[in-house]
Parts: structure tokens; sequence; C-alpha cells
């Protein structure tokens, strides 16, 4: 009954205890004096009997106590989700969510009960008196629901369970109930004063926030929110150990994805486990801090073995050994950065400092086994071993008979252990590293490691190749100590990248993606200050160049230099400098006063020269009336003929006078036809070829000598000498010359109005009619905007023939593109543009346009000798099919031009369909 009502003073206790006793012993006298007494034919002489049932007013009190009913309910919630857990198959129902998703939603109610309901029920219902009856309110609840029910039960699942779907939602869960308990009002709330933790609401008032409660009260509250963090912590730990153990499941794929699983979790837990330990230290509870450093180690230990012991894992890996390797990468990353020092700036430590982050400087010194020189070995040996998979590709063959004698040396310390595994990979590195020359020789980069004759125990894939420069790359701007020597590693790697080769196992596209990784990564670095105080910038410098980098490198080491003067300067050259960033970075911000007049009266300016038609050529108003009114205004400002133009120009074209149609044209051209030639008859303002007439219905045509120059006769004539029968064949050949780019650059616009067009009808409109004049137009060149159409043509025309066995396909194919330019250069035109949203990618199809034009000539055409009317669909259609194959090729030998990729992957969706 004391258990259950909850703690009272010693005053009270020792009050009620005696007017208790007196009672009962008044009560035992009168029974006996009156024969009421219990017979002793009811007592049992049985040592192993039951206990006496209690009285049905002692249950009928159990029952009816809102406390115990809310436990009671709280559990049955909790144990009908772990049962749905239990009994969930482990594949998902729908193909809406994943199965991770499914189980997480399952558990759901459990997370909100054990990190919410569950402590907002203690202070609710507590019993006993003010702040110890809610402390043993909040005890008996976590007790029974978090320490007896779910955390065993987790666990046994991380533990125990044969489907990898389940085990991978119970290391989830501890992550999420981590994260929910440290909330307000929850288990692990840091919240002071005698409102925070789960004691009361969460929300700390400033009042209460600056209250200070009672000393021994905030000590107690103090050991149990580190007792429950220790538990928490223990069983998040113990969890990801058992997932990284091997053996764990016979499929390989199997036992890698939970493993995978495992090590993410482990990577997950090592931070607060680590500062879990460093607040035990502090508080002199070495104990303590020994039951959960233990787990951490024998945690680290497992990841390692995962990385460098697992036999299951072959050379060439697949996706789930892959994501294994590449989490046991991130993982060594992380151990580095907590097992290794900050930097000394205080700028820079305030800037990269998170609530969750640790370091070395955190860990404080007395301990006898867990000490900054333990943990210091241990980043420095996974230092040395990421250096060697960056340098080499992947981890060279480990003497395995020299791996068992390290770890069954005997050693104590738990530590020790993780060092023996590092150890003998790391030493594999060194020996390599040792025939290299060092990095500040002038021959640094001046080395040939023969990787070929090298045993691996594997190679590192694009991912976990490029994880692997990422870290060496994190590492070397957030830890100091390591800087020189991951700025040289990743020089050296740069100036000897990985090659792609047929048997090799890194593909075309990985290596292109690795060597840009590499690239930018030295880029990085050598704009780090760090680059000019450990004079690691000239071999950053000296592989960049050899990159072909040398303008990116040298603004990099400029920068770099200055950054590292500005620490030592002084107060005006830091402010100077701190006006300057303040500038690049705000150049949309107009900060001062003065600069907002200035722009202002600047844009007042241009404004009113807009409106005036002067500034830089006229400007074209929105709108037919605007223009209008501007022609109007301007009639009496007409000049008596045309502005001047250059020396080189003739002077009869300066004679031209300016008239109506030639201020009309100026504007509505927005000043484009006072640029033009007026030998190009074929565009606007074409000068005296053109003669318009506006009474009745308005038409164009062509002047009478401009005719008369084109349809002469240029055969032998009595009456004309040689010089002029040269003369009229010249201007004969030109005219048609311009009637080819005439034609070529309407053409152009047509399409340039089909790929711009939001209206479907008139896209597909201006297809029919553009694949008609593409067929029409034979031996007609393309456009500026058709060049790029162009090239690709011929660049998939070459990339069919090495396709195509025929030699006739082939011959076919260098005829289409030599006679029909515009064919060619619009078949391929969807492989040339990306489309800029999901609705443009249904718009009517180009391509599909003139295959249609091409099948209907060969249902018309009738076949002669030698001559194969399908011939003509044929090689449109090869050529078709070449541009989305040849799409995917492009995007391959490029991979971070993100352009090309949607094209590709736009191309090969809509591939089975257009086919």
């Amino acid at each position: 009954h004391h258990q259950r009502c909850g703690t009272l003073t010693s005053n009270n206790y020792s009050t009620m205890f005696r007017e208790r006793r007196g009672v009962s012993d008044l009560e035992d006298n009168l029974a006996t004096l009156t024969g009421q007494q219990q017979d002793d034919d009811n007592m049992s002489d049985d040592d192993n009997a039951a206990p006496e049932m209690q009285s049905e007013a002692e249950l009928d009190g159990e029952k009816e106590d809102p406390f115990l009913m809310a436990i009671d309910d709280l559990e049955g919630r909790v144990v009908a989700a772990l049962d749905d857990v239990k009994l969930h198959p482990g594949v998902r129902s729908n193909s809406s969510q994943t199965v991770q998703a499914e189980l997480a939603t399952v558990l759901q109610p459990v997370m909100e009960v054990a990190a919410h309901t569950a402590p907002s029920v203690a202070r609710t219902y507590y019993r006993g008196v003010g702040a110890e009856g809610v402390e043993a309110s909040c005890e008996e609840v976590y007790q029974r629901v978090i320490s007896d029910l779910v955390l065993p039960v987790l666990l046994e699942m991380a533990q125990s369970d044969t489907i990898p779907a389940k085990r991978g939602a119970s290391l989830e869960f501890f992550r999420g109930l981590w994260r929910e308990c440290h909330k307000s009002g929850s288990w692990l709330d840091n919240n002071q004063g005698a409102n925070g933790g789960p004691y009361g609401s969460g929300i700390v008032s400033k009042l209460h926030h600056n209250a200070q409660q009672p000393r021994a009260q905030l000590r107690r509250r103090q050991q149990k929110r580190l007792a429950r963090e220790a538990e928490l912590l223990r069983y998040w730990v113990q969890a990801s150990i058992a997932c990284t153990t091997p053996g764990v499941f016979t499929s390989d794929s199997a036992e890698a994805a939970i493993g995978a699983r495992g090590v993410i979790a482990a990577s997950a837990s090592i931070r607060p486990s680590l500062k879990h330990i460093a607040q035990r230290i502090r508080d002199a509870d070495d104990r303590g801090a020994n039951r959960v450093f233990g787990p951490v180690m024998k945690m680290v230990e497992g990841v390692l073995k995962k990385l460098f012991l697992n036999s299951n894992i072959s050379k060439d890996s697949g996706v789930e050994e892959d994501a294994l390797r590449s989490a046991c990468i991130k993982f060594l990353e992380i151990v580095c950065l907590c097992c290794s020092a900050k930097p000394q700036d205080s700028s820079s430590r305030k800037r990269r400092d998170t609530p969750d982050d640790f370091s070395l400087e955190d860990l404080p010194a007395g301990h006898p086994i867990i000490t900054r020189e333990a943990l210091e070995s241990i980043a420095e040996y996974a230092f040395t071993t990421l250096r060697g998979l960056a340098l080499l590709g992947g981890q060279r063959k480990v003497d395995l008979n020299l791996l068992s004698d390290m770890m069954m040396g005997g050693q104590n310390s738990p530590s020790e252990q993780v060092v023996s595994i590092l150890k003998p990979a790391s030493l594999a590195f060194l020996e390599v590293e040792s025939s290299i020359p060092p990095g500040d020789a002038e021959n640094a980069l001046e080395f040939n490691l023969d990787r070929a004759n090298m045993e691996f125990d594997f190679f590192l894939s694009q991912k976990s190749y490029t994880l692997t420069i990422n870290a060496l790359a994190t590492l070397s701007s957030n830890r100091p100590v390591f800087f020189k020597e991951g700025a040289t590693c990743l020089g050296r790697r740069n100036a000897d990248p990985p090659k792609f080769a047929e048997d090799g196992h890194l593909t075309k596209s990985a290596v292109l993606g690795i060597q840009s990784q590499l690239r930018a990564s030295c880029l990085t670095l050598l704009r780090n200050a760090l680059s000019v105080q450990t004079k690691s910038s000239q071999i950053l410098l000296k592989t960049l160049i050899k990159s072909d980098m040398k303008v990116q490198a040298e603004k990099a080491q400029k920068m770099a230099q200055q950054t590292m003067s500005l620490k030592t300067a002084g107060r005006a050259a830091r402010n100077r400098a701190n006006m300057f960033y303040e500038w690049e970075t705000s150049a949309d911000q107009r900060s001062s006063k003065r600069q907002r007049e200035t722009d202002d009266a600047l844009a007042k300016m241009r404004a009113a020269k807009a409106a005036r038609g002067l500034g830089h050529g006229i400007q074209l108003p929105t709108s037919m009336a605007d223009s209008i009114d501007l022609i109007m205004a301007n009639l009496q400002h007409l000049p008596s003929k045309k502005p001047p133009r250059s020396s080189k120009q003739s002077s009869k074209q300066n004679k031209t006078p300016a008239t109506l149609d030639s201020l009309v044209d100026a504007i509505i051209t927005n000043g484009a036809s006072l640029a033009q030639e007026e030998g190009r008859w074929y565009s606007r303002d074409g000068g005296e070829a053109w003669k318009s007439r506006m009474d009745g219905d308005t038409y164009y045509e062509l002047s009478e000598k401009l005719l008369s120059t084109i349809t002469a006769e240029d055969g032998p004539d009595k009456k004309r000498s040689k010089q002029e029968l040269a003369a009229i064949h010249s201007q004969k050949t030109l005219f048609h010359k311009q009637c080819k780019v005439a034609a070529s650059e309407a053409m152009g616009r047509i399409i340039s109005n089909s790929t711009s067009s939001r209206n479907p009808q008139l896209t597909k409109f201006a297809n029919q009619v553009g694949a008609r004049l593409a067929w029409t137009l034979k031996d007609v060149p393309v456009s500026s905007n058709l060049r790029p159409a162009q090239q690709m043509a011929n660049e998939t025309i070459q990339s069919s023939k090495k396709r195509l066995a025929e030699k006739e396909k082939q011959k076919s194919l260098d005829e289409l593109a030599s006679s029909f330019p515009l064919v060619a250069s619009c078949l391929v035109m969807e492989a040339t543009t990306t489309p800029e949203s999901d609705s443009q990618e249904d718009r009517p199809s180009l391509g599909r346009s003139i295959l249609d034009e091409a099948y209907a000539n060969s249902c018309y055409e009738e076949p002669g000798k030698g001559n194969d009317p399908w011939r003509k669909y044929g090689t449109s259609l090869d050529l078709f099919v070449g541009s989305f194959l040849h799409s995917g090729e492009r995007a391959n030998d490029k991979p971070t031009d993100n352009d090309r990729k949607r094209t590709a992957a736009h191309l090969s969706g809509s591939m089975q369909q257009q086919i």
C-alpha cells in the first residue's frame, strides 16, 4: 500500500503507522475475546501454499484507483501495438509506401505512449504529497511501461526476429524514441525548474526558470534523468550490436541489408553515448561510464569487423553490400570527428558547434581507462585507413594471422580491441605510402602505384568512393590536425585518378564522377586558409593545374592567402574585408539611403528615355495603340535621311530617305530594321527590293528591277558582252543562295514558334507545315537556331553506323544528312531540347510529323529501277530511333550535366510510345 500510494514525509509516515498499529492491536484483542478469530482449520501447514487472498475491499480499491487503471490502459495499448508488429508478415501491403513506413506506422502508438502519454499520465494521476508524489508516480510509470515492457520487447525484436524489416524498424524506433524523449515534458527533457521534465507540462515560464529548486530535489532528478538516459542508450547500442553481428541471416543480401541498418544505428548512437560517458566522468561516476563505454566500443568493433573481416562480401558487391560498405565508411568519418580535437579558432568553433556534437575536448580527464589518448589513437588509425581507401581505391589485403594475433593479445581496455582491428588495415596502406615521395617534396606528384599487382580485400564503388572523398574533405576542413595529410592524399589521387577499363569494377560514368569529385574537393581545400597555414597549398595547386584548372586554382589560392593574412591583420583591414564581403553577399539588397536614391533616379531617367523613344534603340511599346501614339508624337521630329553609317558602307545606302514606312518598321521591329542590310531583300526593310501597296488589299511585291535581273537570260547572246553575261550569272547565283538562306530562316522561325507555343493545336499545325517544308527544301542549309540539332544528327549517324552492319543503310544515313539537312535536324530535335515541365512532355512531336510526311511520300512514290520507295522512310526511322539511343550515350559521357540526364530520361520514357 505504501508503494502504490506514493512516498510520504517521515513525520506523517511515523504518525500514521503508530495510529494504524494501535487500531490493529485493539481489533485483534476484541476478536480474541469474542471468539471471532479465524479457525485453525482454515490455516495451512504447507510452506508452499499460496498466500492469502486479498479482501474484497482491497480488490475494489485497486480496481477503482485511477492511477493503476491508467497504467493498465497504457500497457494494454502498448501490448496491442506490439502484437500487431509481431503478426506483420514483413511485406508491404500496398504499393503506396514501403514496408519500413508501414512498420513505423504500426509502432507509432508505442512511440506516443512511451515518450508523451506515459509522463502525462504520471503527473496527472499522481498520488502522494507534492513533488515527491509526482516523482514516485513518474518512476512507477517509467518502470512498468518503459523499462519492463517497451525497451525489452524492442530489443528482443532487434536481436532475434527472423524478418530483416522488423529488425530495421526496431532500430529506427530506438532512434525516434531518443529524439522524442528529449522534447518538452518527456523523460529526458533538460529544462530546469520545478515545472521542467516529466514532472511538469514542460512549459517552463521565465519565473519558474529563474526560480531555484531545492538542492536535494535537483540532484535527485538529475540522477534519475541520467539513469534513464543510460538505460535507453544501452538498449540502443545493444540493438545495433545484435544487427552487426555476423551470421545473423543465411542470405547474404539479407544480412548485408540488416547490417547496413545496424551501422546506421551505430552512427546515430555513438555521439550521444560519448556525451553521456563524458557526463558520467564529470560526475565522478566511473562505474556508470564503464557500463556505457564497454558496449559502445563493442559496437564500434562490430562495425569495423563488418568492413574489414566480412568474408561474405565479394570484391564486386551488389547493392546491399555496397550500402553496407558505404555506411561503414560514413561511420569511420563520425568516429574520426568524435575522437579528434576541434580547431582552436573561437569563431569557427562557435559556428560549427551543435547540441549533438562531440569532440575530444568534451571528454574530461581523470578516468583510468577512458582517456583522450585512447580515443585519439582510434581516430589516427581510422583516418589513415580512410586515406588508404581513397588513394588505392580499395582496402589492401590484410594479413589475417597478424590481425588475429593482435586481437588475441590479451588487451584489457575496450579501446585496444578497436585499435587491434584498425591498425593492420592502416599499416597495409602505410607500407605503400612509404614508397611515395613526401608531400613537401618537389616531386610529390611523380609516383606510380602498381595497383594491378596489389591484392585487395575489396574495391570501392562509385557511392563508397564518393563518401570516402567527402569524408577526407570534411575531416580536413573541420579538424586541422588532419588537414595536411588529407590534402596531400586527395592531391595525389587527383594527379593519378581512377581510369576506366573494360575489365575494371568501375563504369565509365562512375570514373568521370569520381574524377569530378576529386577536383572539386581539392579546389575546396585549396580555398581554405589552412592550406596556406599547413603549407599544403602547393601540392593542391600543382594537381589542379595538372587537371587544367589553373585559373580556378590560382583564384582559390589567392582567397586562402587573403583569409590567412586577415587573421593577423589590424582592425581596419578586417573592417574593410567585412564591408567587401557584405557587398558581395547582398548584391540584390540596397543598404544605404544614398544608394536607394541613386537607383531610383536612374530608373526614372531610363523610363523617361523609353517614353521618348531614346536609350538603347527605340523601345518597343507594350501594345499597338502605344506604338501608334509614339509614331504620331515623333512625326515632327523626322530627319531628312537615315542616321549616318560607317565609312565602309557605300554612300548610296546613306541617301535613302527616312519615310513613315521606315519609321513604322523601326518601331514595330524594336529598332532591328535599322541594323539590317538592304541587300538582304528577303528580310524586313529590304529597301528598294520590295514595294508595298496599302490601297484596297494590302500586298507586297518585288521591284521590277530585281525581277528583271533574276529573270534575265544568261545564255549566249550577241547583244551582250561576256562581262554582262558573267554579271547576270553572278546575280542569279547570288539570288538563289539568298533564296535558300531566306527559306532556312523561315524554317527556323516556324520551328521556334512550334517549340515555344503553349497551344497543342498550333504546335501540331506548325509541325505539319515544317515537315512538308523540310522534305521540300532540298539542299537548304539549316539556320543558326537549328545548328545544335544538326550537330546532334551528325553524332547520331556516326553512333548508328557502329550498330548497323549493312553498308547500304550507312550510306543512306549519310545521303539523308547531306541532301536533307533540315529533315535530319528536325528528326533529332527532341534529343536536344529538355522539357521545361511535365505538361510539355505530351506535346506533339516534330520527329513524328517528319516520319508521317516521309511515309506519305513513300506511299505515293512509284518504284523504279534501283529506286526503293521505302528507303526514305526507313532511313528516317533509323535516324529517329538512333537519336533516342545516342541521347543516353551523351548522358553517360557527361554524368554531371542535368539537362542531358533529363532529356535522356524523357526520351527513354517516351520511346516505347513513340515506336
